[in-house]
């Protein structure tokens, strides 16, 4: 998988409480669109951007899988369920 050519977002700047939305609204924007693989860039930093990032992958219905990519831990790479029953 070339992650070059994964749709990204890049949460640099949010915080615990401000990546929510963007987090929220770049998965279902995706889901539309069909696009099985995302990234999210976090950053590691003290680790509160990525560990927020991630409960939001565990709980969200449209995230099949994640992991921290091989290269960049500051970054998630996300497979979506984009045949999800939760589609509205």
């Amino acid at each position: 998988m070339r992650i070059n050519n994964l749709p990204s977002l890049d949460v640099h700047g949010e915080t615990r409480s401000t990546v929510v939305y963007p987090v929220k609204e770049f998965i279902q924007d995706n889901v539309k669109m069909k696009n099985r693989d995302i990234i999210i860039i976090h950053g590691n930093g003290h680790n509160i951007l990525k560990q927020t990032v991630q409960n939001l992958l565990k709980k969200n219905p449209y995230v099949k899988e994640f992991h921290y990519d091989g290269t960049n831990l500051g970054a998630t790479i996300i497979t979506l369920n984009i045949e999800s029953k939760f589609d509205k």
